[in-house]
């Protein structure tokens, strides 16, 4: 999945995303997604607190009222943190977007970081 795809999802199709725990809300090691890496959330890890300190940065509170700087946030975040998940990122996340905003650039110096050798 782009960051262009995610960002035109409906909140519901978004929620559907998180629920059923697919990239980029898929689990990293310890058993928490991005949202779950959020001291918002009750039971957030405790284990990477990089990762902590990275996702408390955006505002996040419910999925379905989520913006798409937040879920572009969150997409930066699960690229940025690849090596705690044991699933590789998708091929196609890591395509460069052509669609983004002049406010993007930090997302696409991000997956450009991510690219794997």
């Amino acid at each position: 999945m782009r960051l262009s795809e995610l960002k035109a999802m409906s909140p519901s199709e978004v929620r559907t995303l998180w629920s059923c725990a697919k990239f980029p809300f898929d689990m990293a090691v310890c058993g928490k997604c991005i949202s779950m890496h959020h001291r918002g959330y009750e039971s957030h890890c405790s284990e990477h607190q990089d990762f902590l300190r990275e996702a408390e940065r955006f505002e996040f509170d419910d999925l379905t009222r989520t913006t798409p700087n937040v879920l572009e946030e969150m997409f930066a975040l699960r690229l940025l943190f690849a090596h705690l998940y044991k699933i590789p990122v998708p091929a196609d996340a890591l395509e460069e977007e052509t669609d983004l905003s002049p406010e993007g650039t930090e997302i696409t110096e991000t997956m450009e970081a991510a690219k794997l050798p």
